[in-house]
């Protein structure tokens, strides 16, 4: 029987190692690597898309539930990899993504796979990731890490808590961050009669790693600025919006226009990283955490 196998992450946990040496690897007869593949600015598939606009949006979910069928039908199994399902962003917060995913995956045989670091070095690598948003929110990184509710992901009793309120323990396998480093997590993906030496052999490589100073790390970022705001409003002001409204040169301008009046900026921010004796806090505060990860997964920090 075919089922759908999803990691969710956690952020900053190698998922882009996963996603760029190892999952793509897989991809064969047997199962259908749907993504996301990196550089996240490749083509990824349909399937892909889909799925993931319904676990923002909760719309959709019938639609991409017959996608998941016809793959099953080639009697293949299906493979997402996807941290930004628990990310918490303007559309949906991580919970209201976790609540969907959770009806997308219903109906069929299903496994998540959750990767996890020790939550004070994960949070700080994320708060580092997301610095340019975190810095608008004028709060100290210990203050960020026990209040904002993006953070709760590291607070794994409260994570998992609300895990398992949709899906049973023995559907969730947890991967520690140092094993998939050390490619030692093959086996942990459950798929039946597959040949895992596809894979065995992959050497894994170190991502996303930041340049680092004295008390600073570095974090590149790349955006893009429209050079005039608004389309609509631009051609109205010229009197010629009336004109084309509606035409096919209406969507043919638009799409030169959102192509070429923009411009990709890559910002460099200095991140402070904070003093040991914040650290200090935070693993305490959160030694609960680590405490949880012990007991029910036997991962040990």
């Amino acid at each position: 029987m075919s089922k759908i196998i999803v990691h969710i992450g956690l952020p900053k946990t190698a998922t882009t190692t996963l996603q760029k040496e190892f999952f793509p690897n897989l991809d064969s007869e047997e199962i259908l690597y749907a993504g996301i593949y990196q550089p996240r600015s490749v083509n990824q598939r349909n399937l892909y898309k889909e799925l993931y606009k319904t676990i923002i949006t909760g719309v959709g979910i019938k639609k991409v539930q017959g996608l998941i069928e016809k793959v099953f039908k080639e009697g293949r199994d299906v493979l997402i990899s996807e941290e930004s399902i628990v990310v918490s962003e303007k559309a949906a917060n991580w919970r209201e993504k976790i609540s969907n995913l959770y009806k997308i995956l219903q109906p069929f045989e299903h496994q998540l796979l959750v990767s996890v670091r020790e939550p004070v070095s994960a949070s700080f690598s994320y708060y580092v990731e997301l610095y340019h948003n975190f810095r608008k929110l004028n709060k100290n990184f210990v203050d960020l890490v026990l209040q904002e509710e993006s953070m709760e992901i590291f607070h794994y009793k409260t994570f998992f808590t609300y895990l398992f309120q949709y899906f049973n323990e023995q559907d969730i396998t947890v991967l520690k961050f140092e094993d998939i480093i050390t490619n030692s997590t093959i086996e942990a993906i459950d798929i039946d009669n597959f040949d895992y030496s596809i894979a065995r052999n992959v050497k894994i490589k170190k991502h996303n790693a930041k340049k680092a100073g004295s008390g600073v790390v570095y974090q590149e970022h790349s955006s893009k600025i429209p050079l005039l705001k608004n389309f609509k409003n631009v051609f109205q002001k010229l009197g010629l919006f009336e004109l084309i409204e509606g035409s096919f040169f209406e969507k043919t301008l638009k799409k030169f226009y959102n192509k070429f009046y923009s411009v990709e900026v890559n910002r460099q921010f200095k991140v402070e990283k904070p003093d040991e004796d914040k650290f200090i806090v935070l693993r305490n505060a959160l030694k609960e955490e680590t405490q949880y990860l012990k007991r029910n997964f036997n991962i040990v920090y």
